[in-house]
């Protein structure tokens, strides 16, 4: 039905349609035609239709494919050997077909081929393989990834595979019969090893042992790492592992893993410990392991009072004081209910064991009760610092349920150096011994020695005195030192009548006026210095060291170059235009004035005594002004 109306629009409130059913057809006849999908069958299968097109008539002639309701009949019902067709038949609703002869068809021998076992994981090798095929059947097989073929290795019997990760791959072949292939892939990954520790916190340094598991023989190594993976190149274990750690909270993650006489490396297992200096003082326990019955009593001496104990888990010590009205004790009330009690004015002190400091101390509280401490720092529920002992004292009654300790290893408290000493060798004729001398740090030697710089103007060996005075030092039993302040690293000539003599280091720096002085301190360690252009270098020696006369400064090296010196002393570096080529300057005999060992006319000496008088000579101990220079005579 059409309606057509271009110019006006139509409104339709409904429409009836009648209709009747069609006459129905009725199938007439049925016919097969096309190529059937599969045309290769092993013995024994019946033919798959799947391809043949089925057509059916019906009474008004018109014709159709039909592909719901068919029942096949087959002629054979089963494929043989040697078959090459089959007929077939058609039904549908009643009506069948003519027969279809299907040609072309290929029937061979059918074979089977087994590996067992299938894909799997073991925990040991070898894995022994055993391949089944059907009687008749020739089986061929490789191991190394490559498909077989009748030119791969036959199966005769069964075989081993020690290698994890191998994978079998086997045909069957047999005269008349398709070719059958198979495979199976082995995994071979020991169990794990057995630690004698598993993963836990400690404080202490312990050993773990490892041992192979019972499924593992006795060929088998364990391989082991701490914090990195164990692979069979990590160490072989040999011995119980030591696991140690410095700081608080440090991990130590140890590896292991099996290894098989094949290579097979196994699964790995691996465990954490954890450092910890934790120690937990529980007050709710009840038994506990002080052995301490606790009681409702907490204004009388009694078995559950704390004060006059000592509480000890793992090193450290609890002892306890009695507040103002009621004891310091561990206390159960009506509901069976266990802590510890400490009163206003009671106190609590823990103590770390020998070679450990307390660092961390965190109290569960069961009110609203507080504690104060002197030593930093205290914000409630927890102590933080570094202290042997820690007292708590109760400023508003307390019930404490748990006290939960972190200690560090104490760091050894070094004895402050308060002085040295010097040695002297060298002596000259008088007896006065000598030495150089330099230091790191600022000193003060006694007036039991006389320190001086040494210079050398125009070949003249000048040894000018330090300035006395006093001074405060370190040590606490001399107090005040009256005598020389050498500044650090400073050079200087000491000399006294003794084999020893000490020096004491300075409370604060001073600043301090030196004569005129050459020497420089000796490199730290040892080693020879660095010589600079323009000077000339002498060390304190003998010019005859079998006699032991004449000490002097001389030359250290050819040519007045660098040499090794001593720590804690020093050389004589002289400006060349000063040495005249000298390669030494001896102390004169007679007086502490120097002569240039090498000039061969000395000077004649202008001898004045403190009064200016000129004198002959230094016959008598006292100051004398030997060419305008001071010089000392000690007889």
């Amino acid at each position: 039905m059409k309606y057509t109306n271009s110019n006006k629009p139509i409104y339709i409130k409904s429409i009836t349609v009648t209709y009747k059913e069609a006459p129905s057809k009725a199938l007439t006849s049925l016919a097969i035609s096309g190529t059937p999908t599969k045309t290769k069958y092993n013995d024994g299968e019946e033919f798959d239709p799947t391809g043949l097109v089925v057509t059916g008539t019906y009474d008004d002639n018109s014709t159709a494919t039909i592909t719901d309701g068919i029942t096949w009949t087959k002629n054979p019902a089963t494929l043989a050997v040697g078959t090459t067709s089959c007929s077939v038949t058609a039904t549908v609703n009643g009506v069948t077909s003519p027969a279809y002869e299907v040609t072309g068809l290929t029937v061979v021998k059918s074979i089977s081929l087994s590996i067992a076992p299938a894909t799997s994981t073991v925990v040991k090798a070898p894995v022994t393989i055993t391949l089944t095929a059907t009687e008749g059947a020739a089986v061929y097989y490789t191991t190394n990834g490559d498909e077989p073929t009748t030119s791969s290795t036959k199966y005769n019997a069964p075989f081993e595979v020690t290698k994890s990760g191998t994978t079998v791959k086997a045909i069957a072949v047999a005269e008349g019969a398709e070719d059958v292939k198979a495979e199976a892939t082995y995994t071979i990954k020991p169990d794990q090893p057995v630690f004698s520790e598993e993963s836990k916190t400690f404080k202490d340094a312990f050993d773990v042992t490892l041992s192979l598991p019972e499924s593992a023989d006795a060929t088998s190594e364990i391989h082991y790492a701490i914090g990195a993976t164990a692979t069979a190149e990590s160490p072989v274990y040999s011995g119980p592992v030591n696991i140690s750690a410095e700081n608080d909270g440090g991990n130590v993650i140890l590896h292991a893993v099996v290894v098989d006489q094949y290579g097979n490396v196994g699964k790995e297992k691996y465990c954490t410990y954890t450092k910890s200096t934790a120690i937990v003082f529980d007050f709710t326990a009840d038994p506990n392991v002080w052995g301490i019955t606790p009681d409702g009593n907490n204004s009388k001496p009694g078995d559950n009072v704390i004060a006059g104990k000592e509480l000890k888990v793992d090193g450290v010590v609890m002892t306890a004081t009695n507040g103002s009205s009621n004891v310091t004790c561990l206390y159960k009330n009506t509901k069976n209910s266990v802590n510890l009690r400490v009163y206003t004015g009671g106190s609590i002190t823990f103590t770390a064991p020998e070679g450990y400091n307390l660092s961390n101390i965190t109290f569960d509280f069961d009110n609203d009760g507080t504690f104060s401490t002197d030593v930093k720092t205290w914000k409630t529920p927890k102590w933080t610092g570094n202290a042997h002992t820690v007292k708590f004292t109760c400023t508003n009654s307390i019930q404490v349920n748990t006290a939960t300790i972190k200690l560090v290893v104490a760091t050894p408290v070094t004895p402050e150096v308060t002085s040295g000493t010097i040695n002297f060798i060298a002596h000259d004729a008088e007896g006065y011994r000598y030495a150089t001398f330099s230091s790191d740090k600022d000193v003060v030697f006694t007036e039991d020695v006389v320190v001086s710089g040494v210079s050398i103007t125009n070949g003249k060996l000048s040894v000018d005195d330090f300035t006395s005075s006093s001074y405060d030092v370190t040590d606490t039993e001399k107090g005040n030192v009256k005598g020389y302040y050498v500044p650090a690293k400073t050079g200087v000539l000491v000399n006294c009548l003794a084999e020893t003599a000490t020096y004491y280091f300075p409370k604060t720096e001073q600043t301090v006026t030196l004569p005129a002085n050459q020497l420089k301190p000796a490199p730290a360690d040892g080693r020879a210095f660095t010589a600079e252009t323009g000077y000339k270098y002498y060390k304190l020696a003998y010019d005859n060291y079998t006699a032991q006369t004449g000490l002097g400064f001389y030359w250290g090296a050819e040519n007045a170059g660098a040499f090794k010196v001593k720590p804690g002393t020093a050389y004589l570096a002289v400006p060349t235009s000063e040495a005249n080529n000298a390669k030494g300057f001896a102390f004169d005999g007679e007086t502490t004035g120097v002569e240039n060992v090498n000039v061969a006319v000395n000077q004649n000496k202008t001898i004045y005594n403190l009064n200016g008088q000129r004198v002959s000579n230094m016959s008598q101990a006292g100051l004398y002004i030997v060419n305008g220079k001071k010089v000392v005579i000690r007889k």
